[in-house]
């Protein structure tokens, strides 16, 4: 059986499995769906994802899909990005946090202002967005 093509083939440096992962990821799929799909180990799964991280220089899930749509736009068209234009600055300066993984305080932190405006910040954007919570929200943007 011969071991699948693993050359470098796009300009973010991922090989074809990589790619294969992080569009399956991006597509919503858990570790265990990509794994099922791709017939590979969890494990590997997850080597892949460290790799993906490292090489597009992020730290989380939402970040590889958010920067998959940014690469791949054509394949990634989302029906939010409407409902997205309509956050105010400060609302997409949040939910920017928040897909890098940041808790309401650290958003706060770095935002310079209190946890209460953040968590106001994220009714609003759940609001705008039509949904109830952050799993709802990230599901969301990931699909």
């Amino acid at each position: 059986m011969k071991a699948p093509d693993t050359t470098t083939s796009d300009e973010s440096g991922l090989s074809r499995r990589e790619q294969e992962v992080l569009a399956l990821l991006a597509s919503g799929n858990s570790v265990d769906a990509i794994s099922s799909k791709l017939f590979i180990s969890r494990h590997t799964v997850r080597n892949h994802l460290k790799s993906v991280y490292r090489k597009l220089g992020v730290r989380s899930q939402i970040a590889a899909a958010r920067r998959y749509r940014e690469l791949r736009p054509d394949e990634a068209s989302s029906p939010v990005a409407p409902a997205l234009e309509t956050l105010t600055t400060r609302e997409r300066e949040v939910l920017d946090l928040l897909l890098l993984g940041a808790r309401v305080a650290q958003a706060a932190d770095a935002l310079g202002i209190s946890a209460n405006t953040v968590r106001n910040h994220l009714k609003a954007i759940y609001r705008k967005l039509g949904v109830a919570s952050r799993i709802e929200l990230m599901r969301l943007l990931v699909n």
